[in-house]
């Protein structure tokens, strides 16, 4: 071997045992005791350090491998890069944070606290797409599959873009310039992979659709070649692909972890507690925005019956007089031409119409409490049940609320809904912490930053967990009676 490579070879084992001896003395036993792994001091992970960016607030950006999600079931684990974890993102320097904790008076937080909450709160989300993406195995999706679905996309784009070119580059140059987006149907998806196994494309739950707007300069500029067009074009296809298939094995895997927890507690989902219902209708009605509110409203109609020869003139006046404060000009017309004009009041109650001194439709007077004419100030004009038969509609006034009752058929359904939303919520934090233990987050603890501020918490990994589907317990209520929040599992699948 050459003299030189010797000499780098020897350097980089000297700087591998230097770092693996400064985790190994900062903090051995760390490891071990939050993630019962015993063997970890023997392992090198990589240091965590910041950039020296000029910021307007002198905040540091993470930009280096901070920490690695470990997993001892023979799948290769996933490292954890700063920069793609954490983007531009930083928290408030130290005067932005006490300056915010005056005016929301939360005298009881600490700057270090914040920054620890703001470091969880980035991490779990990437650290759990990594779990999912390990179980998945979405470092091997296959090259057929792909294929498959590229040259799906190939086919309906030259379906779509029309066949007077054989010229298939030229096909898709001209729909990438005219049309932009494709959209893969779910079922053609799943006819097109029927030869593979679901675990290689994961579960398809949404059509695949590739925007191609990272490509539209290439193929409208004259000077790039078809090839080099269409080798861009690839490469953005197949990337996009590969991202699609991602998500569908983690989904699959989530879907799949569902399945385990359910064999677990077949009875979980449907068991149904005394109090259950009534605690969630309660909340569901303590609010100004709910499903179980309906706004109740009233609007003064105008009916007129028109003649033949009226007709034209009717439909030209409306148009004239299309405002709601040119109401009053439209009666006079009415009464100039001599058209009778009935007044009637009608209020929409929740779901319903309901008339008074008129026998109107649900069907005709929709168009009466569309939010878009009122906004656009506009008169509505829908024509009735007989021939000739118009009714005219201005101002919408509000009315009060109506509240679904508990024992309504509506609410009854609304409740289950939000029951079953709440408890696959619970099952989702099942799903995080059972995953958490078996792909648990080795961070390096050794390497900090500004002495112990940025310092990780010795306890993240737990944190990341618990911050993953967060359950606000105001009680010692059943779990899913409490407030879920689920929303950072939810973005580590996508």
């Amino acid at each position: 071997m050459d003299t030189g490579l010797w000499i780098m070879y020897l350097l980089d084992m000297l700087n591998l045992i230097k770092i693996t001896l400064l985790i190994f003395f900062t903090s051995p036993a760390s490891f071990a005791n939050d993630f019962s792994y015993s063997g970890l001091s023997e392992r090198y992970f990589p240091e965590l350090s910041y950039s020296d960016i000029d910021t307007s607030d002198n905040s540091p950006i993470f930009t280096a491998n901070f920490a690695e999600i470990f997993n001892d079931f023979g799948k290769r684990p996933l490292t954890l890069n700063g920069k793609k974890v954490f983007g531009d993102k930083r928290p408030l320097n130290e005067e932005q944070f006490l300056e915010l904790r005056d005016q929301m008076n939360s005298e009881g937080v600490s700057y270090r606290e914040y920054v620890h909450q703001w470091i969880v709160e980035n991490i779990s989300p990437n650290y759990f797409r990594g779990v999912l993406d390990i179980e998945a195995q979405n470092q091997e999706i296959k090259k057929e599959i792909i294929n498959k679905i590229f040259f799906q996309i190939i086919s309906q784009i030259t379906f779509e873009g029309g066949n007077n070119s054989y010229d298939t580059i030229k096909v898709i140059r001209s729909f990438v310039r005219e049309k932009l987006i494709i959209q893969i149907k779910q079922e053609i998806l799943m006819s097109s992979l029927r030869e593979f196994k679901a675990k290689d494309y994961g579960k398809i739950s949404r059509p695949l659709v590739i925007d191609f707007s990272a490509v539209l300069r290439q193929a409208k500029n004259p000077d790039i070649s078809d090839e080099i067009f269409y080798q861009t074009w690839m490469n953005h296809t197949s990337q996009s692909i590969k991202e699609f298939l991602r998500f569908s094995r983690r989904v699959l895997v989530v879907e799949n972890e569902l399945q385990k927890q359910m064999q677990i507690d077949p009875m979980f989902m449907i068991t149904r507690h005394k109090g259950d219902e009534e605690l969630i209708y309660s909340n569901m009605i303590s609010g100004e925005r709910n499903r179980l509110k309906r706004a109740n409203y009233k609007t003064e109609v105008l009916k007129v019956k028109i003649k033949d020869h009226d007709l034209v003139w009717f439909k030209n006046i409306i148009k004239k007089y299309s405002q709601i404060n040119e109401i009053d000009l439209l009666v006079r017309e009415f009464k100039i031409r001599k058209i009778t004009v009935e007044r009637s009041l009608v209020e929409k109650f929740g779901n319903n119409n309901i008339q008074l001194n008129d026998n109107l439709f649900n069907h005709e007077i929709k168009g009466l409490w569309n939010p878009l004419r009122l906004m656009q100030n506009q008169i509505a004009a829908v024509a009735g049940t007989n021939d000739l038969e118009y009714y005219i509609a201005g101002e919408v006034f509000s009315i009060g609320v109506y509240t679904f009752p508990i024992d309504s058929k509506f609410a009854k359904e609304e409740i289950r809904k939000e029951l079953q939303d709440r408890k696959q919520k619970i099952l989702y934090k099942r799903i995080v912490h059972r995953l958490g233990r078996k792909h648990p987050l080795m961070i390096n603890f050794a390497s900090c930053y500004q002495g112990i501020t940025f310092c990780f918490p010795s306890n993240v990994h737990s944190l990341v967990l618990s911050e993953l589907v967060k359950v606000k317990k105001s009680s010692e209520q059943r779990e899913y009676l409490n407030t879920i929040d689920s929303s950072l599992f939810e973005q580590s699948i996508y």
